[in-house]
């Protein structure tokens, strides 16, 4: 990401410059002299920019000079854009970007403002293609709702507010925009609107005789939005990239600033997010790692524009942002007060250390200083006045007779009072002459002494001088040392974060190898595919061509069976002829020969008709005997039928025996259905108990807390010191006193410090307030990845020593055991408890009193009809600064997305959170899990054991222990 700076003076009505831009790229600052007679801090100064504009520079100069690319890169390479523009009341800070609305039109113009410029170079480009434009403005101030610029009479929009997703702007009108006409349509409304809004402020006479001239704190932001298609910008997908125009509130001070506490207040809140503005341009210029969106309302709305969205498909797709600033400042000795904070804001941006200082962003501390003694002064001044005017007396109003002339006797007055004056002033004027004349003799009287000075006298202050400059250049060379190592460092650590960025593109190329790797496995495995669908086809064609093969084969056989059956019918007749020839020559011979007949002749020939009456049945050339098919079949059916009456019996028996069986099961079963509702019912009775102990337990911590215990508070400011805690009886406040030497308190009836409940906005576990970041020497550690002396793998943050004596070196060894109050003054109060169970005691109880509660338990209230009686409302948020770094630690693999955000969100470890997982759900099989269950069998304290209970409960991994649902179950 980059930052462009700009800075662009203004003439006012022609008087005198103090502010010259010299070379183009550097600003000479000269204080006027009623400054300097008023002792203001600062003569001159140099301020060294990359761009300085002169007076009366246009709009279509800074389009050319600064965003000349803006459109190409909007339209072709996905990039966003946020222009800021910031100075004080009277400047044309807006005028020059939404342009006036009565020179707004459909000709260009060099007065047409940058916007007017932009929305041309888009619709006339001609690479819109299909995209999709719509805008979309508001006014942000100090409250919740905003001022909707496309549709004034919006009341709807309001910045909504969130602790995960952050704050949000909801009911935002968005004006889609199909051609460069109603652009300029749309434009010259909302430069109405914006007109009509800050009309008290865009010329800065108006009010300038008023003891508290009108100050508008209001921030106007200006988005134009580019959606890929039609389809994504009516179904409510985001924007696929944006350009923003921010124009910041009003940077001046308000006169005689704290009078007025309506202005004050407005006054903060804006300086607060021009702080917030400088930190982010100044974080992106200085390439540092995090850039801190979440300062301010506004910086937080711009995350998006940013690509540092949560859930954005565009983030990764869309070429970094790209920051415009420019800063506007009168010239003018009128304004050379205001003129140099603003030169001071631009310079902090710019420089590569940060801003640092102490003090806000936008404002220089001793400059603020001068002010506020400046303001005493005129404050002492008209109270001396008022004092004067109300003790006043008239003349006549002691004397003793009725005056009858009193403007005869006024008169006499006058000429007295007048006579006094002058006879003081020639008596001054006399006093005076007297005093020139003395110091004149004693200036005199100098230059002689001076001037008969011998030789020797400036050779020893010459000597003292080269001391001097020998001491200047040592400790100058020193500065340049240390200046070195800084850089040094800095090197290093841009070395460190290359050389990661080159090991993650290695990874990232190691990815991509494989991904190929398996591309191409995957096509060879479609090439194999192809392959075998065609051996396939093949061998399906084959297998076609072998059964007409077969076929043919078939018919072959089935002929020459045929014929060979043919031939044995011929052979048996032939056969059959020749025996029956041989029987008649045997007759023939034994009727010759007188032999008996023995009956064999005509046996045989009996059995040779018989054969020649079935042997054609028996092989049978075309078709088969049909009445032994006839036989067989009515044997076959009368088998069938007694088989089917067997079966039908033993069905019967069969459905007999069922049904015996069905009447004992069903008896069995509400035997078991008796006992596992006894076991459930015991089970539910127990979690009962349970839950019922740790209300208890609860109970028996506030009572503890009541008692009080001692805790460590960390300053803003000097060294950390115990003290006595403990919260009161009604449970609205927590006091605090001293100890004495035994650790126990002085007195508790006129306690030091009181914290109401009701001023509590949030607490954040952990140390991450300013107070522990200046109290701390380890600044720069991650504290979203602790060592491991202060977390370890399997038993988390668990410490079973005592807090010792608190100091910069050794604080961030108890970030477990710290947490701070932030309250809705804007203070903080920040505390480290004495042990683990102190920390937790504290934590259990505040969420108890403050009724902050999980989604699971307002639904478990809600079903058994009770209701939270909060301290607040709505309750405070109760969580860490940052998430846990968990993706380098043992056991990370083995966890899912939602299992990792978790333990993110809760400072849990892997290894820890899978051993809980395993002792729970081992125990869910046989018995009702509650949060004592939990607490008790992982080594998680209570709270972190309420998130993890309920996250199990969520996903339906272990039943809830619900008294109706058992119940009704029983």
């Amino acid at each position: 990401m980059e930052v462009d700076l700009g800075i662009c003076l203004v003439d006012n009505k022609g008087s005198p410059a103090c502010i010259n831009c010299g070379d183009g790229k550097s600003v000479q600052y000269q204080a006027p002299g009623e400054l300097l007679e008023a002792q203001f801090p600062i003569s001159d100064a140099t301020f060294n920019f990359e761009r300085v504009l002169p007076p009366g520079t246009t709009p279509q100069r800074i389009q050319q000079d600064f965003l000349a690319d803006a459109a190409a890169n909007f339209l072709q390479k996905r990039q966003n854009t946020v222009v800021y523009t910031y100075g004080q009341k009277g400047l044309p800070k807006r005028q020059l970007f939404f342009g006036e609305s009565a020179d707004i039109g459909g000709n260009l113009t060099p007065k047409s403002g940058v916007l007017q410029h932009l929305v041309h170079q888009i619709f006339e480009s001609g690479a819109l293609g299909s995209s999709v434009i719509k805008f979309s403005g508001y006014c942000l101030g100090v409250s919740e709702a905003v001022t909707d610029l496309l549709n004034i009479d919006n009341a709807s929009a309001v910045v909504a507010d969130s602790i995960k997703e952050g704050p949000s702007i909801s009911n935002l009108t968005r004006t889609q925009v199909g051609s460069y006409a109603q652009a300029v349509a749309t434009l010259k409304s909302v430069a109405e609107v914006v007109e009509d809004e800050f009309a008290d402020v865009l010329d800065e006479t108006k009010g300038a005789t008023d003891p508290f001239p009108p100050y508008n704190p209001c921030h106007t932001v200006f988005s134009i939005l580019r959606y890929a298609n039609e389809e994504a910008a009516s179904d409510g997908s985001p924007e696929v990239n944006s350009i923003n125009v921010v124009c910041l509130g009003d940077s001046e001070r308000p006169p005689l600033c704290g009078i007025n506490l309506d202005q004050l207040n407005k006054y903060e809140k804006t300086h607060k997010t021009h702080t917030a503005v400088v930190g982010i341009l100044g974080a992106i210029r200085c390439n540092r790692l995090r850039i801190p969106f979440t300062k301010s309302k506004l910086t937080s709305l711009l995350k998006r524009a940013y690509n540092q969205e949560k859930n954005n498909p565009n983030n990764d797709e869309n070429l970094p942002t790209k920051s415009f600033m420019f800063v506007y400042c009168f010239n003018d000795p009128a304004h050379a007060e205001e003129s140099y904070h603003t030169l001071l804001t631009a310079k902090r941006i710019v420089n590569v250390m940060g801003g640092g200082g102490v003090g806000p962003a936008s404002r220089d501390l001793s400059v603020e200083k001068w002010r506020l003694e400046q303001d005493i002064i005129e404050l002492k001044d008209e109270l001396t006045i008022a004092k004067a005017v109300h003790d006043y007396k008239p003349y006549i109003y002691d004397q003793p007779k009725v005056i009858q002339n009193i403007q005869e006797e006024e008169l006499k007055r006058i000429n007295q009072i007048n006579k006094k004056r002058e006879e003081a002033r020639a008596k001054a004027q006399a006093d005076m002459r007297l005093q020139a004349q003395r110091e004149a003799q004693v200036i005199i009287e100098q230059e002689e002494k001076k001037s008969n000075s011998n030789l020797k006298e400036l050779e020893e202050k010459l000597q003292q001088k080269l001391l001097t400059n020998l001491d200047l250049n040592a400790e100058r060379d020193k500065k340049v040392k240390e200046f070195d190592k800084q850089l040094e460092k800095i090197k290093r650590k841009k070395q460190e974060e290359e050389d990661k960025a080159k090991k993650l593109q290695e990874e990232i190329r190691t990815i991509e190898d494989e991904l190929n790797a398996r591309n191409q496995a995957i096509a060879k495995a479609k090439e194999q595919l192809e392959v075998l669908n065609k051996d396939h086809a093949r061998g399906r064609e084959m297998i076609l061509q072998g059964r007409e093969e077969t076929k043919e084969k078939r018919m072959q056989v089935y002929q020459q069976r045929r014929q060979q059956r043919q031939q044995w019918l011929k052979e048996i007749d032939e056969t059959n002829t020749k025996v029956l020839e041989q029987i008649k020559l045997l007759s023939k011979e034994r009727q010759a020969t007188g032999a008996p007949d023995d009956g064999s002749e005509a046996r045989t020939k009996k059995d040779i008709e018989t054969l020649q009456k079935f042997i054609p049945e028996l092989i049978s050339i075309d078709e088969p005997n049909h009445e032994a098919s006839d036989s067989i079949r009515k044997q076959l059916e009368e088998y069938y039928e007694a088989e089917r009456k067997s079966l039908q019996k033993k069905m019967e028996d069969e459905a007999k025996r069922k049904q015996e069986l069905e009447k004992a099961a069903e008896i069995y079963k509400g035997r078991i259905n008796d006992h596992q509702n006894r076991i459930k019912k015991d089970q539910l009775q127990e979690a009962l108990k349970k839950e019922k102990h740790l209300e208890g337990l609860i109970e028996q911590v506030i009572q503890y807390l009541e008692h009080g215990c001692r805790m460590t508070k960390i300053p803003n400011k000097g060294s950390a010191r115990k003290r006595y805690f403990w919260i009161s009886e009604d449970h609205k406040k927590i006091l605090a006193c001293e100890m004495d030497d035994m650790g126990a308190p002085l007195n508790r009836k006129r306690p030091s410090s009181t914290v109401y409940l009701k001023d509590i906005k949030h607490i954040y576990l952990g140390q991450y307030t300013a107070a522990f970041e200046h109290f701390s020497k380890d600044r720069k550690r991650d504290k979203s990845n602790p060592s491991d002396e202060i977390m370890d793998d399997d038993e988390g943050c668990f410490n079973p020593h005592p807090t010792q004596n608190i100091t910069p070196q050794n604080v961030g060894k108890y970030f477990y055991r710290s947490f701070s109050f932030d309250l809705k003054k804007g203070k903080t109060l920040d505390i480290i408890t004495e042990t683990d169970s102190d920390f937790e005691a504290w934590i259990v109880a505040l969420k108890r009193l403050l009724g902050t509660q999980s989604e699971w338990e307002k639904l478990q209230d809600a079903k058994k009809g009770k209701r939270a009686d909060a301290a607040v409302e709505p309750p405070p948020g109760i969580d860490w600064g940052t998430q846990l770094e968990v993706s380098q630690k043992p056991g990370f693999e083995k966890l899912s997305q939602q299992e990792a955000k978790l333990c993110q969100a809760n400072h849990i470890t892997p290894t820890q959170y899978l051993n809980a997982k395993h002792e729970i759900l081992h125990k869910a099989r046989t018995a009702f899990v509650t949060v004592y269950d939990v607490r008790t069998l992982s080594s998680l304290d209570l709270p972190r054991s309420k998130e993890v209970y309920e996250y199990f409960l969520s996903k339906k991994m272990i039943p809830p222990p619900n008294p109706e649902n058992s119940a009704s179950d029983v």
